[in-house]
């Protein structure tokens, strides 16, 4: 979500699985492909696990490396009174499973669907930092200053996991569009200024 965010495509995963090549790191490299199946294109996966002695605890590490012209990096773009939305609520643990069948939480194809949105202007994933840590760095990047909405129905300090929430900033007067683009809750988290 991060390589697309900032307007990279995505060319090669590596996972390298904490786990000797069996059942439970083929179940792992199935959901990473799963995932990458949402892209409208096919990138390679390379992966390797622990073959040389038996591991007692698990581990995954992924790296996404991506290409981007400097020209159309989405990072810092937003602008004075863009609106900063949230996708999404914030859930950690066992309760991101039970709010992606609810469809509470966002995803990639979320972040595919702001990417192509010209009055969108910045997408951060937000993950255990939390919605303040990320709209901070959003005005930051830009050389503003956020303003939180005071009715905002989501409590900003609580980790967002493995990225349940997406920031997004854009035009005001887009947000009637941005709803028909997006599916998942929705909610004004402040504005620029």
């Amino acid at each position: 979500m991060e390589t697309i965010a900032i307007g990279a495509r995505p060319k090669c995963i590596s996972a390298t699985i904490s786990l000797e090549r069996g059942r439970i790191s083929c179940d792992i490299l199935a959901g990473l492909r799963e995932e990458v199946s949402l892209l409208d294109y096919e990138i390679p996966i390379v992966s390797s696990t622990e073959n040389n002695f038996t591991v007692k605890q698990s581990g995954l590490g992924v790296t996404v490396i991506g290409i981007v012209n400097r020209a159309s990096m989405r990072l810092g773009k937003s602008r004075r009174d863009d609106v900063v939305l949230s996708i999404g609520y914030p859930f950690v643990g066992h309760e991101v499973v039970s709010a992606d069948k609810q469809g509470l939480i966002a995803d990639l194809s979320d972040v595919m669907r702001l990417a192509r949105l010209a009055f969108v202007h910045d997408i951060i994933p937000v993950g255990s930092r939390g919605i303040d840590h990320e709209t901070t760095t959003l005005a930051k990047d830009s050389h503003l200053r956020f303003i939180g909405a005071t009715l905002s129905k989501i409590d900003s300090r609580q980790s967002a996991g493995p990225g349940t929430v997406i920031l997004c900033s854009a035009q005001v007067e887009r947000i009637q569009d941005l709803t028909k683009s997006i599916q998942k809750p929705l909610n004004i988290v402040g504005v620029l200024n």
